[in-house]
This record gives C-alpha cells, structure tokens and sequence, in this order.
C-alpha cells in the first residue's frame, strides 16, 4: 500500500496499516520477533496474472523476480478478515520455484504453518502516481513459513545465523 491517499477511504486503510505496522513492529529485531516470510499460493498468484489479459481493471502487475513498485511497500496481511500484519517486500525464488513475501505478523498469526491472506495492490484502484497502473486489490492465499525458507538453508548449511531459529 502507497502512502499517499486517493480518497479518504484510502487514507483510512493507510492510517489503519500504519497503526498496525507500528504494533507490530515494536518488538522487530528482537528475539521471538513476529516476522516472518509467506510463501503464496501458486494457484492465487497465477489467477492474479491471468488478469492481466481481462479488459477492464486488473490485479497489480506481478513483475519477476522483484515485485516491490514503491519504496516502502505495505501491502496488507489478513486472516479471518482482520489485519494481522504487513508484507514489506514480494519477489520469486527461482531456487524454491515460489512468490515469497517478507512479512512482520502479529505473534498470533506468526506460526509456521498458519493460513493467511495477502492483499496485493493498493486500494481504491491505487494511487495517483503516474508509475503505477491503476490496478484492483486481489487477494492471494499464504501459507507462514519457516525462516529462511530454504530447507537447505536450514537443514545443510553450517552453524550460523541461517540456521538459528527466526
């Protein structure tokens, strides 16, 4: 999510992000930390490309393999239709064959495993901003995982801080 605002809905959603990025991100950096990477689910990410060819608006652009179109993204992170955290980041893993996304998540929602929604795109059609496409929200089924996500990062490599528990 852009920080600028296209309607008051939308600076609505921003202040409720931002309140939300600060909750979380008081403890970030410490030990037990809610941040965490989400691996998308391949089906909702290619339903979002397949927009791409509709007329009309579609999905955000999903570019490969980094996905980031602005300087600070905030793109929201739900579960049972409430906010629970922020994705910072979205690229692909040609290594892991998947979307992944860096995300700070509420202690709750933070557990590897845990089903949650990543809401791709700004809101209200997007922003002003000439460099972004006007664009749908679109949301895309995550999965919290392990970190790093790598199995081979966590399981091979020596003794360091890839193999030390997020």
């Amino acid at each position: 999510m852009n920080l600028a605002h296209s309607s008051p809905k939308a600076a609505l959603a921003t202040r409720s992000v931002a309140i939300s990025v600060r909750n979380v991100t008081q403890r970030y950096g410490e030990p037990g930390a809610p941040h965490t990477v989400l691996a998308l689910d391949n089906v909702s990410v290619t339903d979002a490309l397949y927009t791409m060819f509709d007329q009309g608006l579609r999905a955000k652009f999903i570019e490969f393999p980094s996905a980031v179109y602005s300087m600070h993204p905030f793109d929201r992170v739900t579960a049972d239709g409430k906010l629970v955290g922020v994705s910072t980041w979205i690229g692909y893993s040609a290594n892991e064959g998947k979307m992944l996304t860096l995300a700070m998540l509420d202690e709750r929602h933070a557990t590897p495993g845990t089903e949650v929604i990543f809401v791709w795109g700004e809101p209200d059609g997007g922003t002003r901003k000439p460099t972004v496409e006007r664009h749908k929200q679109v949301e895309i089924k995550a999965v919290v995982s392990p970190v790093p996500y790598s199995n081979a990062a966590r399981t091979v490599y020596a003794d360091g801080w890839r193999t030390k528990p997020a």
